[in-house]
């Protein structure tokens, strides 16, 4: 295991398509921070202006840079003559593509880190088999498989929350406002691929059963408008609340008798599903992507086919009517996380990869 007397020094290049979210600690800097603890030095390198604030705002080595195919060349040729760096993470497609053959060239160990789902896994058998591919679920590794070089390895490293900000003691009552409701929340960009249309239609039905029942919907985006139309059409407005993006989500989630993720696409491993169960909350999710290799189905919640809002709302009946449930899922839900998704465990197999 390195140590600080180790200094083993990392690159690691991030060009993303898309800027990460200023809401909230990219998943990669807590990553990242936790790795330095163990005694490496990172160095990195992006376009991403909110990734590299939060790396500067917690003390880790960032530089933004925009010219991908000018720069990374002596950055990988600097690092290696001075800085005897040996390690290459690639995080998003475009350093993938450009910097592993030069990297390869260099001498340096590669590793590519896989988190999403995208449609352009062709490129991924150019230098595929140059590198050690961590993958962050097992959906995603099918995926990636059938593409890859032969010679690929492809490791599952699944995401990790930290436990130390999820003790028991932030397991909070709900507030006095809510605790006569049955709260169901959910967090999630305001898009049509999230399937909040669908989470509507469904309090709809269950409403007509639960008539404390109501809903918080955490978060932003394009389709905000149109939700709060079908709201209306669907003459249950009352009984929703669209809150915006929060910063203390716990205390909101303390106020969930139910979480429900209702995507309709493949989603990558959720932090926000991981933070939910630490939470002790019991989780209903639609069979897509990670989904259910996070959700134990009838252990810490329920999975259901997407788009199905009739079966959403039995479940949502069904939970409501047995209360014994939903505390047992959240109990199973937190001693999930405890033993596959503390991020001290995982920060202990990213040790063991990249020694």
């Amino acid at each position: 295991m390195p140590s600080e007397k180790t200094n083993l020094n990392i690159l690691l290049f991030s060009f993303p398509f898309s800027k990460t979210s200023q809401k909230k600690k990219p998943y990669l800097t807590t990553l990242v921070q936790k790795l330095t603890e163990k005694g490496y030095n990172f160095y990195l390198f992006s376009s991403d202006r909110n990734l590299v604030s939060s790396f500067r705002e917690n003390g880790l080595n960032a530089y933004r840079s925009l010219a991908v195919v000018l720069l990374l060349k002596p950055i990988l040729i600097y690092h290696r003559l001075f800085r005897q760096t040996k390690i290459l993470i690639c995080a998003s497609l475009a350093e993938k593509i450009i910097a592993t053959p030069l990297a390869k060239l260099f001498g340096y160990k590669i590793f590519w880190l896989e988190n999403e789902f995208i449609n352009r896994r062709k490129f991924h058998g150019w230098w595929s088999g140059w590198a050690t591919i961590i993958a962050s679920s097992q959906a995603i590794k099918e995926q990636l498989l059938p593409v890859v070089s032969q010679k690929s390895y492809v490791k599952i490293i699944h995401p990790g929350i930290d436990l130390a900000e999820y003790s028991l003691e932030k397991i909070l009552p709900q507030s006095k406002q809510y605790q006569l409701q049955y709260v169901i929340g959910t967090v999630c960009r305001l898009k049509p691929e999230s399937g909040l249309g669908y989470l509507l239609k469904s309090l709809k039905t269950a409403s007509e059963i639960i008539p404390n029942i109501h809903l918080i919907i955490i978060g932003e985006g394009g389709e905000k408008q149109k939700l709060i139309w079908l709201a209306r059409q669907l003459g249950i407005e009352q009984k929703v609340r669209f809150v915006g993006w929060q910063d203390d989500l716990v205390r909101w989630i303390n106020n969930f008798d139910l979480y429900i993720l209702p995507s309709l696409v493949k989603d990558s491993v959720s932090t926000v599903l991981l933070e939910v169960m630490a939470l002790g909350k019991p989780i209903i999710a639609t069979k897509t992507g990670a989904n259910p290799e996070i959700v134990e189905h009838g252990q810490t919640g329920i999975v259901i086919e997407p788009e199905n809002p009739e079966m959403m709302a039995q479940v949502i009946i069904n939970l409501y009517n047995n209360p014994d449930w939903l505390e047992q899922y959240g109990i199973n839900g937190r001693k999930r996380i405890e033993e596959y998704f503390d991020l001290e465990k995982v920060v202990e197999e990213y040790n063991r990869i990249l020694t």
